[in-house]
């Protein structure tokens, strides 16, 4: 959504989506430093990876229902897959 342009309504899509990403970006780099405090061994980190899974799947599905669904349950199962282009930020 941070990359729609034209018009009043899609710069205001790219606006929101902006924000988000910024947030969520946000809460990535509190999180990493509290995670590498606790995280030692091969099985902590592979545990974290199953919890950072989690947590953007729900964050993905949270956000899909605040915006009105814009994203359909098949497109949603594709990107759990990992059927999906890595966003370049930066």
């Amino acid at each position: 959504g941070m990359k729609r342009k034209g018009g009043e309504f899609l710069d205001g899509v790219a606006w929101v989506g902006n924000r988000v990403v910024t947030d969520e970006l946000g809460h990535q780099g509190h999180g990493a430093g509290e995670v590498a405090a606790v995280a030692k061994t091969e099985e902590d980190w592979a545990r974290v990876g199953e919890m950072v899974e989690a947590i953007c799947q729900q964050r993905l599905r949270m956000r899909n229902e605040m915006f009105g669904f814009p994203v359909t349950g098949e497109r949603l199962q594709e990107i759990a897959q990992g059927k999906i282009e890595p966003l370049a930020i930066g």
